[in-house]
């Protein structure tokens, strides 16, 4: 009896985790625009892979956790196919009650990572299945949902099922193994279509995710304290090495340790490629894989090791980020009860506050922007969706609708496609503002010259946007002269030449071998862009390679949106003191990631921005 009630509340406390009962409100920023934005993607029936392309699905609510009324239904749904699976697991694994008591408490008031809630279950299933009898279906369904929640999450998946496939025919259980991978193979379509997108889009979307992860850390990655990494790191061996050293049945040791590696893989590069924030993916990852596994290990005592270090590794990220004010353990989890029952009791007797929320975040967020209401559809550039979606206008996005994401040629080209379609907007809302501090130009740069060929400056407005509408005609352009080829070497000052109407420019780099091994296991060193301008000014960008390979608007530089208008108004005196007279590619320190020589390719800049 004992033993059923405390796996019984450890079932709660998970069922809990996975359902968003008091979802996220609408707000400002990245992450909030882009959380707004997939919402509002899904409720429009936009197509993800062909209208949208992101590295969320369209059950990404599930993973945000923002409430909009036209998703809530869907992410509820989601969120309680991932708690039947995360039941499933606890079922079949009936950890012993002091550690199923242990973990419940120490989740309950210190997990907070929907990441690592997503990331470790590919492995749990995998436990499950091979260790219990039944369920095998329940415990494969919720991995085709995360397959449509997060892409990035399909190599581990992947592995999990080939593992669980492997393991089971050897084994002689192939009603296990056709249960377990028939019903992810199944999920996937039936639950895509249930969100309403068409299945023939399906491979368009697996297409979009390719480029979207394998550009991922050379565009996105960022430096935090090395200790951090070095710590983490330590613990994350002495849990698999506890992992390792448990008997673990008929099946061998191979499984756990391959699926496990993998995972700590993943979590490794999810939280410390973006080394901010992030983090806290990693040590979530660490907790909840502790947290679980101890329950079943006959090895106690390397199970409670792998815990402390779990917890040690927890206590030294998590506390540097916005949490480092929580209260006593105890009030802490009893806090997390005590909110999710008054989301539930909120859900049930009070439905339409959810909706009053919403409404009132969107009306703070117009009043907060003041953006107008435009006839027809809008985009913004470059980031900032929430602040559109807010105004109450009709969002008509390009497909890579956050221009910081488009860091591949594949993507960049899709955004500037798009903009020669039929399906282009009436007005665009402009505003330079680069993340990271990159050369501006980097992000949706390739899209310029077709932007300024379609649409025609309308008004620079206070609010820091410029307002741009769709031509009547669109300006015929001239074909592009042959490409100036210039050879450099990293570190060392290219002159550029002087063209009479500014230059377009691309950039071939290339990796060293070291660079390609350590991009792969981490991150490779990130490049920087030296300019020097004719007016006398020197300024230094951040510079992704994978987002230039595209020609982008080089001279005269583009340094703000003030720049931006002047461009498309052709100043003579903006050409003349923003020429770029030269740059420089280097790496602080040296750059032993990158191949020293590189060419700078010019074209004289589209008729569209140089008139």
């Amino acid at each position: 009896m004992i033993a059923s009630a405390a796996r019984a509340l450890l079932v709660i406390t998970l069922v809990l985790f996975c359902l968003p009962l008091a979802p996220l409100m609408p707000g400002w920023g990245l992450d909030a625009s882009f959380a707004l934005a997939v919402a509002q993607a899904q409720a429009d029936g936009l197509v993800f892979g062909r209208q949208v392309i992101f590295t969320l699905g369209p059950y990404a609510p599930l993973y945000t956790a923002l409430y909009h009324p036209g998703t809530d239904d869907l992410m509820l749904a989601a969120g309680s196919l991932l708690a039947v699976g995360y039941a499933a697991i606890c079922w079949q694994l009936r950890p012993a009650p002091v550690a199923a008591v242990l973990a419940t408490l120490l989740l309950a008031s210190l997990f907070t990572s929907r990441d690592a809630l997503l990331l470790c279950y590919p492995l749990l299933a995998l436990l499950a299945v091979l260790r219990g009898r039944h369920g095998s279906i329940l415990l494969g369904a919720p991995l085709g949902l995360l397959l449509l929640t997060k892409g990035s999450l399909l190599p581990l998946v992947l592995l999990a099922l080939i593992t669980a496939a492997i393991v089971l025919l050897r084994r002689g259980d192939g009603r296990r193994a056709l249960g377990f991978v028939g019903s992810v193979v199944l999920a996937v379509p039936v639950l895509w279509l249930l969100a309403g997108q068409p299945l023939d889009a399906l491979g368009a979307y697996w297409r979009g995710q390719l480029p979207l992860i394998s550009g991922f850390a050379d565009a996105m990655s960022s430096d935090g304290p090395q200790w951090q990494v070095l710590l983490w790191l330590a613990m994350a061996a002495i849990v698999a090495l506890a992992v390792a050293f448990q008997p673990w049945s008929n099946s061998g040791r191979w499984p756990w340790v391959l699926n496990l590696l993998a995972l700590l893989f993943v979590a490794f590069k999810a939280g410390f490629v973006r080394h901010d924030m992030h983090a806290v993916i990693a040590s979530d990852c660490l907790l909840l894989l502790a947290c679980l596994l101890l329950g079943v290990a006959t090895r106690r005592l390397s199970a409670g090791v792998a815990l402390l270090a779990s917890l040690l590794a927890w206590q030294q990220l998590d506390v540097m980020y916005p949490y480092a004010d929580r209260p006593p353990l105890f009030a802490r989890a009893a806090g997390f009860y005590e909110g999710k029952v008054q989301a539930l009791w909120s859900r049930i007797w009070h439905p339409e506050r959810l909706d009053q929320r919403f409404w009132a975040a969107l009306e703070a967020l117009q009043q907060r922007y003041d953006l107008p209401s435009l006839t027809g559809g809008v985009d913004i550039y470059s980031a900032n969706q929430a602040e559109l979606l807010a105004s109450r206008n009709r969002w008509q996005p390009r497909p890579v609708f956050q221009s910081y994401t488009a860091y591949t040629p594949w993507l960049a080209a899709r955004n500037r496609e798009f903009l020669r379609s039929a399906d282009v907007p009436e007005h665009l809302l402009l505003r330079i503002e680069p993340i990271d501090g990159r050369l501006p130009a980097l992000e949706d740069g390739a899209s310029w010259a077709t932007l300024a060929q379609h649409y025609r400056l309308r008004q620079q407005a206070g609010n820091g946007y410029l307002y741009l509408q769709r031509r009547p005609a669109v300006q015929a352009s001239a074909p592009l002269e042959p490409t100036l080829r210039l050879p450099a070497h990293l570190g060392q000052a290219l002159l550029v030449p002087e063209g009479a109407a500014g230059w377009q420019a691309s950039v071939v780099v290339r990796k060293s071998l070291r660079g390609q091994v350590w991009g792969l296991l981490y991150k490779a060193q990130p490049l920087r862009l030296g300019v020097e301008l004719a007016d006398g000014r020197h300024l230094d960008y951040r510079f992704v390679p994978g987002m230039a390979v595209e020609p982008i608007p080089l001279s005269p530089l583009v340094n703000d949106t003030d720049d931006f208008a002047r461009l498309l108004r052709g100043e003579p005196t903006f050409f003349a003191r923003n020429r770029v007279v030269a740059i420089n590619l280097y790496c602080p320190g040296g750059c032993r990631d990158w191949a020293s020589d590189w060419q700078l390719r010019l074209t004289p800049l589209p008729a569209a921005l140089a008139d």
